[in-house]
């Protein structure tokens, strides 16, 4: 036992310090720090409070069960903060955030070939306002473009975006999880793509305008959604540097946007080239 006055080194049993006579009391701080002390030796970490290794809770907490992806997916529509909170330790895990983006891509893929093949068979004329359906010009839809393309652009796009974020906080000096930002990425998007894909289409035959605000309105909960659980992760203390920040990862997004929105456009101007 070690003095607290002197820091001479006694016996278990001993008393009272043999160098200053300090009394030497086994107090439960005192046993804390010896049990503390000899964990250590043996390269563990223990919690005192509950007498569990740290290792041993967030292996718990991980993998407590399994992530119910398409029930996390609509609570991050309808409770996005509440949501991502709950699941922190799950959207960790490399295997949940790679299922999530594809996911994610294949409801893109799906919404999108549905709409091209609507478009495709589904003519209406602005001068007379006839409408025609015609099957035979499903010939002319390049099958693989509008699918295999599609899925793997979004998948790049997913872990790019990621990516961009992952090297901004590594150049700001923050600590960050990779896959978890996968995760964020590839859910935030969900909210755009049912509005921009899904209700904006239909509301549009309705009013038109109304779906085109249905679609913006999408985009902007995506954005805030994103930005929100991205400040999490990263959580700056200067708010200066939290916009900074957003900016740069945002402009170099909007580059990778372009890019993919470009190559996209182009397949589908020659798509309309072939059917006119």
């Amino acid at each position: 036992m070690i003095c607290n006055k002197c820091g001479q080194e006694n016996g278990s049993n001993t008393n009272f310090c043999i160098k200053c006579g300090n009394p030497l009391m086994n107090t439960p701080s005192t046993v804390e720090n010896n049990n503390m002390n000899a964990n250590i030796t043996t390269g563990k970490v223990v919690n005192s409070n509950i007498g569990l290794n740290q290792e041993q809770v967030i292996s718990n907490n991980t993998n407590n069960s399994d992530l119910n992806y398409f029930k996390f997916m609509i609570e991050t529509i309808l409770k996005p903060i509440k949501t991502y909170k709950k699941e922190h330790e799950q959207l960790q895990v490399p295997k949940n955030a790679i299922i999530l983006s594809v996911i994610t891509s294949v409801l893109i893929m799906v919404l999108n070939l549905i709409k091209t093949v609507i478009n495709t068979v589904y003519q209406k004329s602005y001068f007379t306002d006839k409408v025609e359906i015609d099957f035979t010009r499903l010939k002319y839809i390049e099958w693989t473009d509008v699918t295999l393309k599609t899925f793997i652009f979004i998948i790049i796009a997913i872990f790019a975006i990621a990516g961009i974020y992952y090297i901004g906080n590594l150049i700001a000096k923050k600590k960050a999880n990779y896959m978890k930002l996968v995760g964020i990425t590839s859910t935030s998007m969900i909210p755009a793509i049912i509005c921009g894909s899904l209700l904006g289409p239909i509301l549009s035959l309705i009013y038109s305008p109304l779906g085109t605000l249905t679609g913006i309105a999408g985009l902007i909960y995506s954005i805030l959604i994103f930005t929100k659980e991205v400040n999490e992760e990263v959580n700056f203390e200067e708010k200066d540097y939290e916009i900074y920040y957003h900016t740069a990862c945002f402009l170099s997004v909007i580059l990778i946007a372009y890019i993919v929105i470009a190559l996209i456009l182009k397949d589908a101007i020659s798509l309309y080239s072939m059917l006119g």
